[in-house]
């Protein structure tokens, strides 16, 4: 069975743009993690009159099992003697 975790990702209020960069950074953490992206969800907010909040919710999952696999490969590798 895979777990799942969420992360919310938000807009500025007043710039409404996305920190790609911290973005990437995100994606690229939990994929070292083993968490695969699964699917994005948007919602926009009104704050304001006239100003909104986006936030963008990423869901990733990973199979819990496989990576226990990993893992366990390479503890197994690192205690292998040098060649």
């Amino acid at each position: 069975m895979n777990e799942y975790i969420v992360v919310p990702f938000r807009t500025g209020c007043f710039s409404g743009s996305l920190n790609e960069r911290k973005l990437q950074d995100t994606l690229n953490g939990y994929g070292q993690e083993g968490w695969t992206l699964s699917r994005t969800i948007h919602e926009t907010q009104q704050v304001f009159p006239g100003f909104s909040r986006e936030a963008h919710f990423l869901i990733f999952e990973r199979n819990p099992n496989q990576q226990q696999r990993l893992l366990t490969a390479e503890k197994q590798r690192a205690l292998e003697p040098a060649e």
